[in-house]
């Protein structure tokens, strides 16, 4: 969402993504001196400063944010970054259940934002927790993962100003990975208690209509083995369509790509998928630019 920020309000206006971090008050007055901060700012920073601002939040379900954290860090994170020497250092199974607290805060990943702050070992969880409450109370908008297509024409709905995020073109960071054990998937569950219920609260307060978006990974299943790469190129209503998919011996995992007037839109990775799906799916999405982009004209 971040880079649609800066195509709506302007480079200039729109923060670099912040990462987890702890800001000095020299820092945080150059971050709220734009006019949309966007990334990870822990509750301390923001509460304070919220006064002639609306929030924006979306939520991911906590375990499966749990585990695409640490694929994320395990392939993909800055070699340099403690997090990832330190999903370097674990199995998976010790990742969640044997690493030492030093390695990283664990669990409740949203509340510590929402309610306190990301970095921090020592939290109050119960308070954090009632104030996360408030925090996406106060937001004007709260999306979700799993139905963040038709959240996101929602948020459009809002404010003309805000329309062409209905378009916004979710590409998926971490790559397919193996589903965890139930075994590791109950060990998660047990150190994210808050973040669960602040999840299944916000459902019930801000749930979609939509269809989710995603198929969750819940049950292990043996590693997919490799086979062979498909890829279907299409020309679709003066757009550049491409498909690619990689079965495997128990899951499918693919992806499309749209070129359309010199930008490219990704999807994120769909599980078990077939070609006519994803391509129903793209088609989808590009007319919805197409609609959007004639509307704009006719002005």
């Amino acid at each position: 969402m971040w880079k649609r920020f800066r195509d709506v309000f302007g480079a200039e206006n729109v923060t670099d993504h912040l990462a987890d971090a702890y800001f000095t008050q020299a820092e945080l007055h150059q971050i709220f001196s734009r006019k949309v901060v966007a990334g990870h700012l822990g509750w301390r920073d923001f509460w304070s400063k919220r006064d002639n601002r609306f929030g924006m939040a979306v939520l991911r379900e906590p375990v499966e944010r749990q585990v695409s954290h640490y694929y994320f860090h395990l392939h993909l994170a800055d070699p340099n970054d403690v997090a990832r020497k330190v999903a370097n250092s674990f199995y998976i199974e010790d990742y969640f259940g044997r690493r030492p607290a030093g390695a990283g805060a664990v669990g409740n990943m949203a509340v510590r934002q929402l309610g306190a702050h990301q970095l921090d070992q020592e939290v109050d969880f119960p308070l954090a927790l009632k104030r996360a409450k408030e925090t996406l109370k106060w937001c004007r908008w709260v999306g979700f993962y799993d139905t963040l297509r038709s959240d996101l024409v929602r948020l459009s709905n809002l404010d003309s100003a805000l329309a062409p995020m209905a378009f916004l073109s979710r590409e998926r960071v971490t790559p397919p990975h193996p589903p965890a054990s139930r075994d590791v998937l109950n060990t998660i569950r047990r150190s994210n208690e808050f973040d669960l219920e602040l999840y299944h609260w916000a459902k019930e307060q801000f749930r979609s209509k939509g269809t989710p978006d995603v198929i969750p990974q819940t049950l292990y299943v043996p590693p997919p083995i490799e086979a062979l790469m498909e890829k279907h190129l299409y020309d679709y209503r003066g757009a550049f369509i491409e498909l690619q998919i990689r079965n495997g011996a128990t899951d499918s995992f693919g992806c499309w790509t749209i070129s359309w007037q010199d930008t490219t839109y990704q999807s994120e990775f769909y599980v078990t998928c077939s070609a006519s799906e994803l391509m129903a799916d793209a088609k989808a999405h590009l007319d919805g630019l197409l609609q959007f982009s004639n509307k704009s004209d006719s002005r």
